[in-house]
C-alpha cells in the first residue's frame, strides 16, 4: 500500500500523543492529571482522524478483507485504551500501583501492535 500519506501522517499524530501521554504519566506534580485528561482527550480526537484516514485510502475500499483486518485491530486497540481509562481514571492516579503499570503497558503493547501492523500493511504494495 504504497499512497497512504495522510493515513501515516494520522498514525504520527497518535503516536506523538501517545508520547507525550507517556512523559505526563511519568511525573509526579499534582498538574499531569489536567495534562492527562486533555492529551486522553486528544488522543481520542486522533483516533477517531486516524479511523477517517484509513476510510479514504484506496486500499480500504478494494481489499474488504483488509479493511475489516484493520477496522478489527484498531477496535481491539481502542477497546483496550478504553479499559485502561475506564479502570484509571486521572483523578485516581495519585494512587498509582503495580496494577495501573500493567495496565499502562498492556495499553501501550496494544497500541505498538496495531502501530506496527498498520505501517506493514502501507509498505506493501497493492
Amino acid at each position: 500500500m504504497t499512497e497512504g500519506g495522510t493515513l501515516r501522517n494520522a498514525l504520527d499524530r497518535v503516536e506523538a500523543v501517545q508520547a507525550k501521554m507517556k512523559l505526563a504519566t511519568a511525573r509526579t506534580d499534582h498538574e499531569r492529571k489536567l495534562e492527562i485528561v486533555n492529551l486522553r482527550r486528544e488522543l481520542s480526537i486522533e483516533m477517531g482522524r486516524l479511523s477517517e484516514a484509513a476510510q479514504r485510502e484506496p486500499w480500504f475500499a478494494s481489499d474488504p478483507g483488509l479493511a475489516a483486518e484493520f477496522r478489527a485491530r484498531l477496535s481491539a486497540m481502542r477497546s483496550t485504551l478504553a479499559l485502561h481509562q475506564s479502570n484509571w481514571p486521572a483523578v485516581s492516579l495519585d494512587e498509582v500501583t503495580n496494577e495501573y503499570w500493567l495496565s499502562t503497558e498492556k495499553m501501550r503493547s496494544a497500541s505498538r501492535d496495531f502501530m506496527s501492523w498498520t505501517r506493514a500493511q502501507l509498505s506493501k504494495p497493492y
